[in-house]
């Protein structure tokens, strides 16, 4: 599994984060998590984008707290 972390962003910010596989593997999976499990996060996105097989997308915005973080996460396999 591959993690990448959001730079700290602020309150009502929106985050893109993309966990991105290894060249020629395939993102079979993914998921996301918090720095701060208190921080109330709207995820609006956390899926493999249309058309882009490699990678693990999260989209979301938090609403307290000052700048927080979030983590995109992504499974990948190996079809070769």
């Amino acid at each position: 599994m591959r993690e990448v972390t959001s730079p700290f962003t602020p309150d009502f910010t929106l985050v893109t984060v993309e966990a991105v596989c290894d060249p020629g593997d395939v993102a079979t999976g993914g998921g996301h998590k918090f720095a701060n499990a208190q921080t109330g996060w709207l995820v609006s996105t956390s899926a493999v984008p249309t058309g882009e097989n490699d990678r693990w997308v999260v989209q979301a915005t938090h609403r307290e707290d000052g700048p927080q973080q979030i983590t995109s996460q992504v499974i990948c396999a190996d079809l070769q």
